[in-house]
Order: C-alpha cells, then sequence, then structure tokens
C-alpha cells in the first residue's frame, strides 16, 4: 500500500536539505562557469558561436574551423558532464532509499557501469522513439510527445529497480513495467507529481537567473563578440549569481524527483 502523503512529506523534507542536492548543484555551477571561461578565453569560439547562430556560415572557413572547435571542446563538457550526473543520481536514489551520502556514493560507484547502461538504454528510448517521426507538423509533435510520456510511464522507474531493487539490466526495464501494470495510475501521479515540481522550480529559477544576467547584456548596444565578451567580463559577479541560482533550481528539481520516484518504487517493491 502506498501512502502518497507520507512520500510527498518526506521527498519534500529530503528535498530542501543542502547535503541531498548539494552535488547537483555544485556539478551543475561548474559546468556553467566552465562554459563561461572557456568563452572568456576563447574570443573566436565566441565568434564562432555567434556566427553559428545567426546563420552566417557562409562567412569562411576561419568561422566555420571556430564552429567546429567551439562544438569539439563542447560535446567534450557536456559528455564529462553528463557522466557525472549519472553517477550523482544514482548516489541520490540509494540515499533516497536510507543510505548516508558517503555510502550512497560509495554504491552507485560499484554499480556505475550498469547504471551508465540503464541511463542510456532510458535515453535512447525516450528520445529515439520520438525521432521515428520526424518533421515540424502539429500532429507529429503531439505524436512526439505522446511517444515520449508513454516510454516515461513505462520505463521511468528503470533506475530505481536497477539500483534499490538490485535487478539486472533488462530486469530492470521488465521490473519498471511491472510496477507500471500493477499501479498504472500512482505511476501518472508520481511521475506527474515529479515533472510539475522541477517545470515549475525550473522556469522560475531560470527566469530569475535571466532576469540576474539581463542588465549584463543590456549594458551596451554594440553586437560584436569582442565588445560582448568585455561587457561580460566586467560583469562576471553577476554571471556567476544567475548561474548559482539557475544550477539551484535545477539541484532542487532532480532531487525531488529522483527522491519521490524512489520513494513510490520502494511503497510498490515493499508492499
Amino acid at each position: 500500500m502506498v501512502d502518497y502523503a507520507q512520500a510527498f512529506k518526506r521527498t519534500l523534507l529530503f528535498t530542501v536539505h543542502p547535503k541531498w542536492w548539494g552535488s547537483f548543484f555544485v556539478t551543475d555551477f561548474l559546468f556553467f562557469a566552465a562554459v563561461v571561461g572557456y568563452f572568456l578565453s576563447q574570443p573566436e569560439a565566441f565568434a564562432g558561436v555567434l556566427t553559428f547562430l545567426s546563420g552566417a556560415l557562409g562567412s569562411g572557413p576561419q568561422a566555420i574551423g571556430a564552429i567546429v572547435q567551439n562544438l569539439s571542446v563542447m560535446a567534450v563538457l557536456f559528455f564529462v558532464w553528463i557522466l557525472v550526473k549519472f553517477l550523482i543520481s544514482g548516489a541520490c536514489i540509494f540515499q533516497a532509499g536510507g543510505a548516508g551520502w558517503r555510502e550512497g556514493l560509495a554504491k552507485a560507484v560499484r554499480r556505475y557501469p550498469r547504471l551508465v547502461a540503464v541511463m542510456a538504454i532510458y535515453g535512447i528510448l525516450a528520445s529515439g522513439s520520438g525521432m521515428l517521426f520526424a518533421g515540424e507538423d502539429l500532429v507529429i509533435a503531439l505524436v512526439q510527445a505522446a511517444i515520449n510520456i508513454i516510454i516515461v510511464l513505462l520505463f521511468g522507474l528503470s533506475v530505481q529497480a536497477l539500483l534499490l531493487g538490485k535487478r539486472g539490466i533488462l530486469g530492470s526495464f521488465k521490473d519498471s513495467f511491472s510496477i507500471f501494470s500493477e499501479k498504472p495510475v500512482g505511476t501518472i501521479l508520481m511521475q506527474a507529481a515529479a515533472f510539475a515540481f522541477s517545470a515549475v522550480v525550473g522556469f522560475v529559477t531560470i527566469f530569475a537567473g535571466i532576469a540576474l544576467a539581463l542588465p549584463a547584456f543590456l549594458s551596451s548596444a554594440v553586437p560584436e563578440a569582442g565588445s560582448l565578451l568585455f561587457i561580460l567580463a566586467g560583469q562576471l559577479p553577476l554571471l556567476a549569481l544567475a548561474g548559482g541560482v539557475m544550477a539551484l533550481g535545477l539541484a532542487l528539481g532532480q532531487t525531488f524527483g529522483l527522491k519521490l520516484l524512489s520513494e513510490f518504487y520502494l511503497a510498490v517493491r515493499k508492499g
């Protein structure tokens, strides 16, 4: 029997504690700082981004080279960031299940290869299935959204099954599917609540971060990359504050979602 009120209460108490969301915050903030630091130290790469965003891809080999260089560096940063986030997510799930901070991290390290495999398969299912219907038509967009929702409902508890239920890679997906079959309404409720919390907190903090950073971009009407970089370099404390606010929103949303789904998984399997 799932006590939804208690699950939400424990999740909120877990989420507000910096001990649990702190790892997400630090990781996201460092990624933000690395991106900003890279652009500030490589003006040509920043100019390449502006060229790419403006659609001026025909401006010569130099611009194209800057774009390729930028994409390569960003791809490496993004890949490292994702791998670290996988580890922190695994640790958070173990912590949500009752493990201490160090214990949860140690367990996540031991299960890391399988954790990466399950998250990668889940990501491919969620994104790849929607890509089967390519196009810009509204109907196609709705079909893609529907497929993604179905994938989340069917397999959204796979990581919890892997770590808390000690299932294998394929067994974790079967277990998640089994829970949806047993508790379809509960699964929909919990997934919707996790998404709603993350969306609301994320929107508020991203909006606040943009509002904080906006003066840095409005302080000059000169659009050249060098001028813009000079402006941003003089507004680093403001950018750091904006990045910190946005990172906080992401951290709280991720912590809430992982804890709530872990509470639901344990309640179903122990009940």
